[in-house]
């Protein structure tokens, strides 16, 4: 009997052993030999799939910021597919905010693997959030509150994340472009404003005025740069 079959044919029986399995099947699942990594992969699918995601979760999370990348790659795999088991009440009790952390920092992880299951974490926690806003679960007097400023899935990302977590979040879910700041230098290249003189490290760079496509002469001392 593998240890697949062990968290089938027991379930929640091995909650008390999650602790001690956890580090042996994420490292082995990590390793180049294919049948002990195929082997650890369905042992963890397995427990995602028969023990409860509200116990599993607390205990996989730390995982999640460990320092070996591939361990936090199958953290995070087995934490995005644990999660939807949660459904929309066990994700309310459990704190979208926290998932929604959860999803954008893994944004970010080194490996590709880490960053593939954050952006399915993150479309099945827009998923969730918008399905309570239509159902009115938010209004209910024994769910939690959801602020006016959060009543649309931009404005929830926007209010529980960094300006930049919030902008990675929402360009997986709503496809949100990254604008360049207003008034840097960004975007005025993109406007094709030049300014007339930068100066860095105390030399002056001055741009020449043009006539008919030839720089004109500028004064005395300073160094002309056609554009």
């Amino acid at each position: 009997m593998t240890c697949a079959d062990i968290f089938k044919a027991y379930g929640e029986q091995m909650v008390d052993l999650i602790d001690l399995l956890l580090m042996p099947l994420f490292l082995k699942s990590s390793q180049d030999k294919r049948f002990v990594c195929e082997a650890a992969e369905a042992a963890l699918m397995s427990m995602t799939s028969w023990i409860s995601p509200s116990v599993l979760l607390p205990k996989m999370q730390p995982y999640l910021k460990n320092k070996n990348p591939r361990i936090r790659a199958k953290a995070s795999v087995c934490f995005s597919k644990s999660v939807p088991r949660l459904g929309l009440e066990g994700i309310k009790e459990y704190g979208m905010d926290k998932l929604i952390q959860v999803a954008a920092t893994q944004l970010s992880d080194q490996l590709p693997e880490s960053r593939e299951a954050a952006r399915n974490l993150s479309l099945e926690l827009q998923a969730f959030y918008e399905k309570s806003q239509a159902s009115g679960l938010g209004e209910d007097d024994s769910a939690p509150a959801i602020s006016p400023e959060a009543e649309t899935w931009e404005a929830f990302c926007l209010s529980k994340l960094s300006a930049l977590s919030a902008q990675a979040i929402l360009r997986v879910t709503v496809g949100v472009p990254v604008t360049p700041k207003e008034g840097g230098i960004s975007a005025a290249l993109k406007e094709g404003a030049v300014p007339a003189a930068l100066k860095e490290g105390g030399i002056s760079v001055v741009v020449a005025p043009k006539e008919g496509g030839v720089p004109v002469a500028t004064k005395e001392g300073a160094a002309a740069v056609g554009c």
